[in-house]
């Protein structure tokens, strides 16, 4: 009993409030957290579209070459641009230092509503001859940079998908099996740093590369 009372003296009825009232503060804290993201949750500032593409610029599998984009997520893309842009990577130097595009390769669209699909034609001319101008052909890099934004806080994002002349002349996807790492993976590299310097700073940053490919 001793024992007992020596505990009742050192862990007394002060204490005891103190420790109701630390943890009624937490819970309160915890509470608040849980209400902010449940607001942010209704509000949409949670979630963002999920863009997927398919580039059929393989001349092997394609006719006529398009660019599709999906929207896989739960809420709609605003102000959707999709550039093709030419880049070349240049050996003395192991980085890309030429890079251009245009109003044949650049397609924009108001809304992208979720679970739909734009598609945009691309020019036989600037896929197999304004885009390969640089020898060695290993050498040109083709980005697909898809831009856009979200409702309701206009947060812009910045997602880019690369391809490279395989050793047949055909563009392909950077995750193609007929790409020698020993040829392209330094150039593949060269094209991700120039990315990493090129995106804006107001950019989102769930940008990625590559985009979720489908074209191998």
């Amino acid at each position: 009993m001793a024992g007992f009372f020596k505990f009742e003296k050192k862990f007394g009825y002060a204490e005891l409030l103190s420790l109701i009232a630390i943890i009624v503060s937490a819970l309160a804290v915890w509470f608040g957290y849980l209400a902010r993201q449940d607001s942010r949750i209704i509000s949409g500032l949670e979630l963002k579209p999920s863009i997927k593409v398919n580039a059929n610029i393989n001349k092997n599998k394609f006719e006529k070459y398009h660019i599709l984009i999906h929207n896989s997520g739960p809420i709609e893309a605003l102000q959707l641009e999709a550039k093709l842009i030419t880049h070349r990577y240049f050996e003395k130097t192991k980085d890309i230092r030429v890079s251009g595009t245009g109003s044949e390769s650049s397609f924009a669209i108001a809304k992208l509503e979720p679970l739909k699909t734009a598609i945009f034609e691309i020019p036989e001319h600037f896929l197999y001859v304004n885009a390969m101008l640089h020898e060695p052909k290993e050498h040109n890099v083709l980005e697909l940079r898809v831009t856009y934004r979200r409702s309701p806080d206009f947060m812009i994002f910045s997602e880019s998908a690369f391809y490279f002349v395989n050793p047949d002349g055909l563009w392909v996807s950077e995750s193609s099996s007929s790409l020698n790492p020993e040829v392209y993976e330094i150039v593949k590299q060269a094209a991700y740093q120039m990315l990493s310097r090129d995106v804006p700073l107001n950019i989102g940053s769930d940008r990625l590369y590559p985009v979720h490919l489908i074209d191998k």
